[in-house]
C-alpha cells in the first residue's frame, strides 16, 4: 500500500533534494523567485496607478516600475527617498523584503560557488590542454634533476610544457619547483594533484596526446609495485589512444623488469634498472680518473649529447664508410628501430640498412 505523504513533506522533500543538486540549482531557483518579486511589484505598481504611484506622479509604466523595483531589490537604501504611503508600502513588502531576503541569499550563493570553483581548482583537477607536452607521474627527490635537463634538451624549442601528476598537494609542489627551479626558459611546468594509479586521474594530463611519458619510481619500501600500478592504469585504460605511447621508468629489482616489459608490450616502453646502472658507474669512476666528468657530459644535455641520426644516404653501405661521415660529430654505432636494439662499434663491414639509426656523439 502507497503511503499517503502530506503536502509539507512533498515540499521539504522536493527542497532537500534541490539543496542536493548544488549551487547551479540554488542559482536558479533563487533567480526565479527574484524574477517573480520583481515583476509582482511592477505589475500592481502599473494597475494600481495613481493609487500606488510616488507622490506627484499620475501612474508609473510596466518598464519604469520593473525598473524600479530592480533597484529596491538591490540596494534596500533607495526606498530611504520614496514618498507616497501607496508606493511606500508596496516597495517596502515585495522588492525590498524580497532583495533583502532572496537575492542576498542568491549574492551569497554565487560567491561561495565561486570561492569553491577557485579552491577546487588549486587542488589541481581540471583537464591540461596541451599537444606534444611531457608527462611525469610520480614524484621524488630525482624529479628537479630530471626537469631540469629536459628544459635544456627543449630549449631550441619555441615552447614546451612539463606536466606533473602526482600524489601531492598541487601548491607545495609548484612551491618547490619554483625554489628549485627557478630559471626554466622556455618550457612551462603544470601541477596536477592525483594518484598515477588511478585511471580517472591520469585522464586530466592529457596522455593521448604527450610526446613521452615518464614514469618515477616514488621512496617507499616498495617502488617499483606503484610504477606496475601506473603502468596498468595507462595500458589498460579503456579510453587510451590507438598508437603507441612513449614511456620511460626505472625499477629497483631487476626480477620486475620482465614483468614491466610484458605490460607494455604494445608500447615503446625503456625500464632502466636504476641499482644495477648506478652500481656500475660508481664502480667504473671509482677506477678511472675522471671518467664521471665524461659520463657527465655524455649523459646529459649539457654539452655534447647522443643522438640517434636516420641518414638515408648511407643505406647499401658499410659501418666503416660512416665514420668519417661527419667533421664535428662521432659516429658510436647503429641502432635498429625493427628490434629496438643498440650496437657500439659493430664490426667495421656491417651494411646500413633502411631501418638502422646512427649513433652519434
Amino acid at each position: 500500500m502507497r503511503p499517503n505523504f502530506t503536502t509539507k513533506q512533498k515540499l521539504q522533500y522536493a527542497f532537500d533534494n534541490l539543496m542536493a543538486a548544488g549551487a547551479p540549482a540554488m542559482v536558479g531557483m533563487l533567480g526565479v523567485l527574484s524574477a517573480v518579486i520583481i515583476l509582482l511589484s511592477a505589475l500592481f505598481l502599473t494597475i494600481g496607478g495613481k493609487l500606488l504611484a510616488p507622490e506627484g506622479a499620475e501612474s508609473v509604466g510596466f518598464v519604469e516600475a520593473i525598473w524600479l523595483s530592480l533597484m529596491r531589490t538591490l540596494d534596500a537604501g533607495t526606498m530611504g527617498g520614496d514618498s507616497g504611503w501607496g508606493f511606500r508600502i508596496l516597495m517596502l513588502i515585495l522588492p525590498t523584503l524580497g532583495g533583502i531576503f532572496v537575492i542576498s541569499s542568491l549574492i551569497g550563493i554565487i560567491a561561495t560557488a565561486v570561492e569553491e570553483k577557485l579552491a577546487d581548482l588549486r587542488k589541481g583537477r581540471s583537464l591540461v590542454l596541451e599537444s606534444n607536452h611531457t608527462v611525469i607521474l610520480g614524484w621524488s627527490s630525482q624529479i628537479f634533476s630530471i626537469i631540469s635537463e629536459v628544459i635544456e634538451a627543449n630549449s631550441s624549442l619555441p615552447r614546451h610544457v612539463i606536466v606533473i601528476l602526482a600524489d601531492r598537494d598541487k601548491v607545495e609542489m609548484e612551491d618547490e619547483l619554483r625554489s628549485r627551479l627557478p630559471n626554466r626558459r622556455n618550457t612551462t611546468i603544470i601541477c596536477r594533484s592525483g594518484s598515477p594509479s588511478d585511471t580517472s586521474a591520469i585522464v586530466v594530463v592529457s596522455l593521448h596526446t604527450a610526446r613521452s611519458i615518464l614514469i618515477l619510481s616514488g621512496e617507499t619500501e616498495q617502488p617499483d609495485f606503484e610504477v606496475i600500478k601506473t603502468i596498468l592504469a595507462i595500458t589498460n585504460n579503456p579510453d587510451r589512444k590507438e598508437h603507441k605511447y612513449n614511456i620511460v621508468t626505472e625499477m629497483a629489482e631487476k626480477a620486475n623488469i620482465d614483468v614491466v616489459q610484458m605490460l607494455g608490450k604494445n608500447d615503446n616502453l625503456s625500464v632502466l634498472n636504476s641499482k644495477d646502472i648506478i652500481a656500475r658507474v660508481i664502480a667504473q669512476t671509482s677506477r678511472q680518473s675522471g671518467l664521471s666528468l665524461i659520463y657527465t657530459d655524455m649523459l646529459n644535455f649539457d654539452g655534447d649529447e647522443i643522438y640517434f641520426k636516420e641518414v638515408p644516404q648511407m643505406v647499401g653501405k658499410t659501418y666503416a664508410e660512416t665514420l668519417h661521415l661527419y667533421e664535428d660529430v662521432c659516429v658510436m654505432g647503429l641502432y635498429d628501430s625493427q628490434t629496438g636494439s643498440a650496437a657500439l662499434n659493430p664490426p667495421m663491414n656491417t651494411l646500413i640498412a633502411e631501418q638502422h639509426r646512427l649513433v652519434v656523439l
